[in-house]
């Protein structure tokens, strides 16, 4: 699998004790409504198969970093973004403090674009509900 050139880099924050599994790249990108939007990616040249694994409301992808490690110790390529307003994500509204909950199409199309390259998607919470929509995709 070949990742587009054009992303911006991005920061996996680590702190003593709890590192990223090893390998991982993050990047941002630009939606169509220009919001950015944080991916990471690891073990991009795997044979076994994908995960997008999908967070739930509030939550961002360095919550992850035990459930991505048991994954790639599977051997499955691991994909995983912040939704928006989370994470290192663009927010929503000026106020970084306050979490919103904006369900929208332009959600859902973050989240599409993502399944149409890969082949297992695991969510919990919230990150279920917006991912429904496209099960079976």
């Amino acid at each position: 699998m070949s990742l587009p050139t054009s992303l911006q880099e991005a920061p996996l924050t680590e702190i003593e004790n709890f590192t990223a599994p090893k390998g991982g790249k993050a990047f941002f990108f630009t939606t169509s409504d220009q919001v950015r939007i944080r991916v990471a990616i690891w073990n991009t040249e795997s044979t076994v198969g994908t995960i997008i694994l999908q967070s739930g409301r509030t939550e961002f992808i360095e919550k992850y970093f035990e459930v991505i490690q048991e994954f790639l110790g599977r051997g499955f390529c691991i994909a995983m973004f912040d939704w928006r307003g989370q994470g290192l994500s663009d927010r929503l509204i000026d106020n970084p403090i306050w979490a919103t909950l904006k369900i929208s199409l332009c959600t859902i199309r973050s989240l599409k674009r993502f399944l149409i390259v890969f082949t297992c998607l695991l969510a919990h919470g919230l990150g279920w509900v917006w991912a429904t929509p496209w099960e079976g995709v």
